[in-house]
């Protein structure tokens, strides 16, 4: 049997990191890009536990406003670090 070519772990994760593309992927309902991750570029991710009730308020709340909870969210993190310095 043959011998299999030694490489390294950072070459073979380099050398697919380079390969791959962003996915495209079909527009999901509600979405306005179509692309998903390009409006994630440059940005970090947050994950918050609410109860079920906060969560269908906050989503009657997008859906009456025409927006998303992403948007809802990221409005209300905005509020309360401008109130904490002061500003709000």
């Amino acid at each position: 049997m043959p011998k299999q070519p030694k490489v390294d772990l950072a070459t073979a994760v380099h050398g697919a990191a380079q390969k791959t593309e962003p996915e495209r992927l079909p527009p999901r309902a509600g979405t306005k890009l179509g692309l998903r991750g390009e409006s994630r570029q440059g940005k970090k991710g947050i994950l918050i536990h609410v109860e079920p009730e906060l969560r269908r308020e906050l989503r009657r709340i997008a859906v009456n406003e025409d927006t998303t909870l992403q948007a809802l969210g990221v409005e209300a993190l905005t509020r309360l670090i401008e109130e904490r310095q002061g500003r709000g």
